[in-house]
């Protein structure tokens, strides 16, 4: 963004920025204007104000991607999306991924969400004809602990009343009358911390195996990043040196060796995944005995989009659906020996099977090229299953007598299969069918306006 006057930026430290503008018009702009995110950073704009001290202040906000898995396709529109996502926060952008439909399980909405305030699991949408719930999972959330800034309450207690703030496993927050509340910073099984007149103080008893103290240990390095001062104290239920240590298991290096061994192999023993077989694995493996298998070697596949013969037309075919028995659309793209779009048909089947849905998209494209009295065609599906059925006239008895009625129309008729990264321009129209309902159709003349690409031949 370009601003009319001067613009001078001074930091003040912990991400603070000081911005001076020699007129209101910059000033409208950039307080009016947005979201402005720098990387993966939201900037957030504050009035001046005097005696601002950056060490004070608190962030619970952060950049969070939203799904809304088993949203129709027809909430996909940006503009909708946006209003969905702007019921949890600040929505930023839509994912790349909603917005060109290329994946249809859930769509994704980025939005400054305020982690402090409890996230709903689901919320109303409501629309025209009926309102619904919507399920809302919050995606990957960043690892800080922020300290919630919580009004004051009087305390009208008599001396020596004691109360409880919260309780977690055998950990208790209690206090005489006439202190202030604390405020509560961080809390698990294994530790509670609070912030009392800008001290933190944390309870500590972590649990006795070292791999559930981990978290313990990622809580801690949060709460000092925090940079107040702190005050730890309790029972981490860990030592720093065998002098500490008393009773249990003998600690001579050589008998912890030989059972750290012990645990190795038969850990090595059961394990069933692979490894990455470079130098230093192999040799552990063979300094310890244990047996080997090897791993299968990957198979890279091509796939191309052929063009159809001379006078042939070729008819892809592909179905979009939410779920395996759920809402479905089929989709249709025909293409000459040159490779022109001829057209694109869209159809809505309500609720179905994939395969039934699959065999329907295949004698729709039937039906639809003897309708244009189309004599040679080639139908290609990303369906192994249905094209083999359809090539040994194995098709499923309810579309069976269709199939038997509309064959003898052509002089020739070819079945192939392909992968559906070369089946993408039929894919992408079975999406919009999704959105009609059960038995509604639409068909266009060439390569409609929703069509953004097509197979490329030999590609």
């Amino acid at each position: 963004m370009e601003t009319k006057g001067t613009c001078r930026l001074i930091l003040v430290g912990k991400g603070c920025i000081t911005i001076f503008l020699d007129n209101e018009e910059d000033r409208n702009k950039i307080w009016s204007g947005g979201p402005w995110v720098i990387g993966k950073q939201l900037l957030r704009f504050s009035p001046w104000s005097p005696f601002f001290d950056p060490e004070k202040q608190r962030n619970t906000h952060a950049l969070v991607w939203v799904k809304f898995p088993g949203l129709g396709v027809e909430f996909w529109e940006v503009d909708t999306l946006m209003a969905i996502g702007r019921t949890l926060g600040m929505a930023i952008q839509v994912d790349q991924s909603s917005t060109t439909m290329e994946f249809d399980y859930f769509a994704k909405v980025l939005v400054d969400a305020d982690l402090a305030e409890p996230t709903p699991n689901k919320i109303l949408v409501e629309v025209e004809g009926g309102d619904f719930w919507q399920k809302v999972v919050l995606g990957a959330t960043p690892n800080f602990v922020a300290i919630v800034k919580q009004k004051e309450k009087n305390l009208n207690l008599n001396e020596g009343d004691i109360l409880e703030y919260p309780r977690l496993g055998n950990l208790w927050c209690l206090w005489k009358s006439g202190f202030n509340a604390p405020v509560l910073v961080a809390a698990s099984s294994q530790h509670l911390t609070i912030s009392y007149d800008g001290l933190l103080l944390s309870a500590i008893h972590g649990l006795a195996s070292i791999s559930t103290r981990r978290a313990l240990w990622t809580d801690m390095e949060s709460i000092a990043n925090l940079n107040l001062p702190w005050l730890a104290i309790g029972d981490f239920n860990c030592i720093r040196s065998w002098d500490e240590r008393s009773g249990g298991f003998s600690h001579n290096i050589n008998d912890i060796k030989r059972r750290s061994l012990v645990v190795i192999k038969d850990a090595a023993g059961l394990s069933c995944n692979s490894m990455a077989n470079n130098y230093l694995e192999l040799s552990i493996v063979a300094a310890l005995g244990v047996p080997i298998k090897a791993r299968p070697l990957p198979r890279i596949q091509s796939t191309t989009w052929a063009l159809p013969w001379f006078q042939e037309v070729k008819i892809n075919c592909g179905v979009a659906a939410i779920g395996s028995t759920g809402k479905a659309g089929v989709g249709v793209a025909a293409r000459n020996h040159l490779g022109d779009v001829l057209g694109i048909l869209t159809k809505g089947l309500g609720n179905t099977t994939l395969f039934f849905s699959e065999c329907e998209a295949i004698l729709g494209a039937i039906d639809w090229a003897a309708q244009n009295n189309w004599k040679k065609i080639w139908i290609e599906s990303d369906s192994q299953t249905a094209i083999s059925d359809f090539t040994k006239n194995h098709v499923p008895w309810p579309q069976r007598a269709r199939w038997n009625r509309m064959k003898s129309s052509f002089e020739q008729i070819r079945f192939s299969h392909c992968w559906k990264v070369a089946n993408f321009s039929a894919y992408q129209a079975a999406k919009r069918g999704v959105s009609l309902s059960v038995g509604n159709l639409e068909t266009f003349q060439g390569r409609p306006h929703f069509l953004t690409k097509i197979e490329e031949p030999n590609v």
